[in-house]
């Protein structure tokens, strides 16, 4: 049986060497490339698309954000499948990145079996989710109910207001206004500002806001 190609990108060198050895002890599985930058990873695959990437979601902010790289990859190498690897594991994430085209999510600090199962998964035409995680709703907290002032925090965060501009705007203190975001953060099962807007732009807080 032909050996199935795979490439890996992660901008941490620890990180990406240990995902090599891992693919690497299973022998049906070839690494054709590892690389830190999107931008090698791209021009590696325009030469050789493999058959399956292993992409760090969360990309050094000088290099290609995690999600529009996937959004890329999806659409000019549609035979390749893409397995997100990420340490955030909040499941809107997850959600959004399979929306966009992934095959496989899995947490970094997940067993490296995970990362193993999930690439067999995607070679059967299969979508993997790490089985630790949250089942991934339709949309994320769907059931969550914010509160008047809640919400409008949580508007005025999109709209890329400071905190201090916020206390201002509802003559209210600064201390109170954090208050009130880590309260909606914590109901959306969101971590941070980057998140949020993610969550924002692909419209999976319509309902809530």
């Amino acid at each position: 049986m032909s050996r199935r190609t795979i490439m890996v990108l992660d901008d941490h060198p620890v990180v990406l060497q240990g995902v090599v050895q891992v693919l690497r002890s299973d022998q049906l599985l070839e690494v054709t490339g590892a690389f830190e930058r999107s931008a090698d990873l791209v021009k590696a695959m325009k030469a050789a698309p493999p058959d399956v990437v292993v992409l760090d979601y969360q990309l050094d902010t000088d290099d290609a954000d995690g999600l529009n790289l996937l959004m890329r990859l999806r659409r000019y190498f549609p035979d390749t499948k893409v397995i997100m690897l990420s340490g955030s594991e909040r499941p809107a994430n997850v959600h959004v990145l399979l929306e966009r085209g992934a095959s496989a999510f899995v947490g970094k600090t997940r067993d490296p079996e995970i990362l193993l199962t999930a690439v067999r998964s995607v070679l059967r035409g299969q979508s993997f989710v790490s089985p630790e995680l949250p089942p991934v709703a339709e949309k994320p907290a769907a059931n969550v109910h914010l509160t008047d002032r809640e919400r409008e925090v949580i508007r005025c965060c999109i709209a890329g207001m400071t905190t201090s501009a916020i206390a201002a705007k509802f003559n209210r203190s600064e201390p109170t206004i954090s208050t009130q975001k880590r309260a909606a953060f914590r109901k959306l099962g969101i971590q941070s500002d980057p998140d949020l807007h993610r969550a924002a732009a692909d419209h999976l807080l319509d309902h809530l806001l």
